[in-house]
């Protein structure tokens, strides 16, 4: 073994120049002659490149090269050298840029000479040579669902057996797992412990984590330029990192050029439709990766040469918050995009979008807290329904983009900054940085709060948040930010209230504040009864409707509660028969049940929780919808005060193992319960079901003039919303001035609206101004 590691150093320059310049020259020859035999097909799409898309995927590829610089860094601390995160990953940065001229090895001979100051040449190259078995095991392990999707394919058309791949792999894994061996025996590295096994896997599973993000960001630059299946995404971001690993191995070419690109041309050509448009991909990827890797560069350059500058920078926590700045904006653009997708495809509706865009609008117009009542017709104050007083405060964003999207980028940038405070928390709490890291990136894979963010909008949406921030500034005893994030919480919605109770209640017990606290759980208190008993009331002329979802506890809010407390038997049956158990098993999956251990902190969540589980609705239940949002935040604050107490109890317990814990049960539920591509429960009929004419759709109801009352099906709502009267079909459909209808065979209505369609067809007060496909839309004769 280490007479052919020495043979391949000291004769790679030959063995590049004899085999690797010639396969190099033939695969980019193979490339470009495909690509510019079609370049006349291929240049209108450059046009329309999806910009949203391409920014997504160059943050990713930051993800990608962030984690990548993370691995190097847990290996440089292996090895027992203390790290110094954000110069390592620069140092990192520098020598890997060298590998385009001509290859690897002037990237790890580079990194030797970085390092010989800090540690020995001999130690050095034994940390790359783990790195780069942990690169190899790790995309080999993403690559999975890639190998068996295309096994038959190539099968198939190539006369390439199963057999033979399998072989292939199990080569690379024992010649991997052989240099593993190397390294642990007369040129060991350390003694196998316990301890060391976590190390070892923390870094496995971070490199996986990467490969996977460079897997998602290879498919989101192919998808900015052409349409891919979702269905597939899975196997189609494992045959990116597979590409990448087989032009790896032919180490004989620098950086695997033109293998990998000549890989992709070929496993593409089945998905999109020219060889031509293939090969262009396969330049555009490699083009994105390497501007994407320049831009890192630049941002650490930065970084390590103005860090004494930086405020956050010099709180010794930089590593972990630039991290979080980036998931956080990949998190933003990703949902952002998703959301608006769903609003330009018409799966987006008056219920309840339309509904919070109208009631932004009017308030924009001098209309205050106004929409028209879906129910009755009526222009009514939203106090008809809820106290989200919230969107009051969101009508100026409508200055600046007057377009019921703004609400949907509002709520993704929103729920992605909980990010901050989940670590904050937890670094705060555990006083361990890694499992705060862990925690945070956690967060935004739950999958529940991905559900709740892609259903429209709604302004408790933002209150995950919020009540992230308030707790968090509460705790760290910073009282004026704690007061502001609560006031921004109970704007949301009316039953926020009863949490901040519950917060005042808590600095009081703790004796935090207990000034404070008082203050706090008499106003909640105060202001939940007022707005409830009083507010409501007053303004609907009954009591609030969701009280009608537990009206078999009782006509009244105060009949209703003590019905919950004076029989508590019943009301546990009656969770329980409502699946209750269920229920709270998938909310707190998520982190392993972890959240039962801070069984405290979750009680903020409990009358939220029961109301879920009581109501005569099941919606309340499901996870598609935004019944989460006040809840999950205390699932995290509970999980991260359960952690302590399990390091309080097991003092020897490694952090990886708990930083792996909570990875493996969040990536479980991501995978069972996540809308996104790829996941078991995926919400791809935005993606797979667009409608084919919905620019001309578009452009029809931008001509209806703002002055003129409309009634539409729950589909156009949301696009027809900045008026002052609105109306969801079957309301007005013969005293409004315009009447449209965009009929689905899947939905439920579409019967009724269709019966709608010839109804107003026959009816001599109504022409039929225009129809697109299943698009109608009648005006009123005057």
């Amino acid at each position: 073994m280490k007479l052919l590691i020495n043979f391949v150093l000291q004769n790679k320059s030959r063995i590049k120049f004899l085999f690797g310049t010639p396969l190099t020259i033939l695969a980019l020859g193979f490339i470009f002659s495909s690509f510019y035999s079609r370049l006349d097909t291929i240049l209108p799409r450059i046009g329309q490149i999806n910009a949203l898309l391409l920014i997504s995927s160059v943050l990713l590829f930051a993800c990608f090269f962030f984690l990548k610089g993370l691995v190097w860094v847990k290996i440089i601390e292996f090895l027992g050298v203390k790290p110094n995160p954000l110069e390592d990953i620069y140092f990192l940065s520098t020598s890997e840029i060298k590998r385009y001229i001509p290859g690897s090895i002037f990237a790890f001979v580079n990194r030797v000479a970085i390092y010989s100051g800090k540690q020995s040449a001999r130690s050095t190259l034994k940390g790359i040579l783990l790195e780069q078995l942990l690169l190899v095991l790790s995309s080999l392990t993403v690559s999975i669902p890639a190998l068996l999707y295309f096994a038959p394919i190539l099968e198939q058309r190539y006369s390439i057996s199963r057999s033979l791949l399998v072989g292939v792999c199990v080569v690379v894994i024992v010649l991997t797992v052989s240099g593993l061996y190397y390294l642990y025996s007369k040129q060991g590295l350390k003694r196998i412990t316990l301890a060391n096994i976590f190390s070892l896997a923390s870094m496995y599973g971070l490199s996986v984590i990467s490969w996977t993000i460079f897997g998602v960001a290879s498919y989101l630059t192919v998808t900015s330029f052409t349409y891919l299946d979702p269905i597939l995404f899975l196997q189609l971001c494992a045959f990116f990192v597979l590409a990448w690993l087989i032009g790896y191995l032919s180490f004989v070419t620098p950086m695997g050029l033109g293998v990998r690109e000549a890989v992709i041309a070929a496993g593409l050509v089945s998905f999109v439709p020219t060889l031509a448009i293939a090969s262009f991909i396969a330049i555009l990827l490699r083009i994105i990766f390497t501007l994407s890797e320049l831009v890192f560069l630049a941002v650490f350059y930065l970084l390590q040469k103005y860090k004494t500058a930086i405020n956050f920078i010099e709180s010794k926590d930089y590593f972990y918050k630039m991290a979080l700045v980036i998931i956080a904006a990949v998190y933003s653009i990703l949902f952002s995009y998703f959301s608006i997708d769903r609003h330009n495809n018409f799966y987006t509706g008056r219920y309840d979008l339309g509904n919070m865009d109208q009631t932004v609008w009017n308030t924009l117009n001098g209309r205050l807290f106004m929409f028209t009542n879906p129910d009755t017709g009526q222009n009514v104050s939203r106090l008809t329904f809820h106290s989200d007083f919230l969107l009051v405060l969101l009508a100026p964003f409508y200055l600046v983009w007057n377009d019921p999207r703004t609400l949907l980028i509002i709520q993704s940038i929103a729920i992605s900054l909980g990010v901050f405070f989940v670590y904050s928390l937890a670094k705060e709490v555990l006083k361990n940085k890694d499992i705060a890291f862990a925690l945070a990136a956690a967060y935004l894979l739950n999958p529940f709060l991905q559900r709740q963010n892609i259903y429209d909008f709604h302004a408790v949406s933002l209150a995950s948040t919020f009540l992230l921030a308030a707790f968090y500034f509460l705790y760290s005893k910073r009282w004026a930010w704690g007061v502001v994030f609560l006031a921004l919480s109970v704007l949301s919605k009316e039953n926020i209230f009863i949490i901040t109770f519950l917060m005042g209640v808590y600095l009081v017990i703790s004796k935090k504040n207990v000034k404070l606290g008082a203050a706090v759980a008499v106003t909640s208190g105060l202001a939940f009864i007022f707005i409830m008993k009083v507010l409501i009331p007053n303004v609907r002329g009954g009591s609030h409707f969701a009280l009608q979802f537990l009206s078999y506890k009782g006509d009244s809010l105060e009949q209703v509660v003590l019905n919950i407390i004076v029989h508590p038997i019943q009301t546990i049956s009656t969770a329980l028969d409502n699946h209750g158990v269920f229920y709270v098993f998938r909310l707190l999956l998520p982190l392993g049940f972890l959240s039962i251990l801070g069984l405290p902190f979750l009680a903020f969540a409990v009358p939220d929780i029961f109301k879920n589980l009581l109501a005569n609705n099941s919606n309340f239940r499901d996870i598609y919808y935004q019944y989460m949002a006040e809840i999950t935040p205390f699932v995290y604050i509970s999980a991260i005060f359960g952690i302590k107490l399990v390091a309080s109890k097991f003092k020897k317990l490694p952090p990886q193992f708990v930083i792996l814990y909570i990875l493996v049960f969040s990536l479980i539920a991501f995978w069972y319960y996540s809308p996104l591509p790829g996941t078991k429960r995926a919400n791809l009929a935005n993606f797979r079901e667009q409608l084919p004419n919905r620019n001309e759709i578009k452009a029809v109801i931008a001509t209806i003039d703002l002055t003129k009352s409309v009634s539409a099906t729950n589909n156009l709502g949301a696009h027809v919303a900045h008026r002052q009267n609105l109306y969801t079909f079957p309301n007005a459909t013969e005293s409004a001035d315009v009447v449209l209808f965009l009929l689905r065979k899947n939905s439920g209505s579409y019967d009724s609206e269709l019966e709608g369609v010839v109804n107003l067809q026959e009816n001599s007060k109504y022409k039929l101004d225009k129809k697109i496909g299943d698009f109608y839309m009648f005006e009123r004769i005057r």
